[in-house]
């Protein structure tokens, strides 16, 4: 997280702390792993751009729309512009 932060170099992200991420990410964690209300994707955005590569994008959004799809999914993309 803090690699792409630095690398979208957005002037009111630029004084966020890592302990601070690192809590927030804990946080989203925790709250998405005992949400119940709808079905989950949860996406490993590690090896893909989808700002910044269309395919990417299209690939990200094709499981989006996918009808479907178990209560809670994994999405772990393994291609992409970054590693291309």
């Amino acid at each position: 997280l803090m690699a792409n932060i630095k690398k979208r170099d957005r002037s009111y992200e630029a004084t966020m702390q890592e302990d601070y991420i690192k809590e927030l990410h804990h946080l989203y964690n925790e709250f998405f792993f005992n949400y119940n209300d709808s079905p989950i994707l949860i996406v490993n955005s590690s090896k893909i751009d989808f700002v910044g590569n269309t395919a990417d994008f299209e690939l990200l959004y094709e499981q989006i729309m996918k009808k479907d799809r178990a209560f809670i999914e994994y999405f772990q993309p393994e291609t992409g512009s970054l590693f291309g």
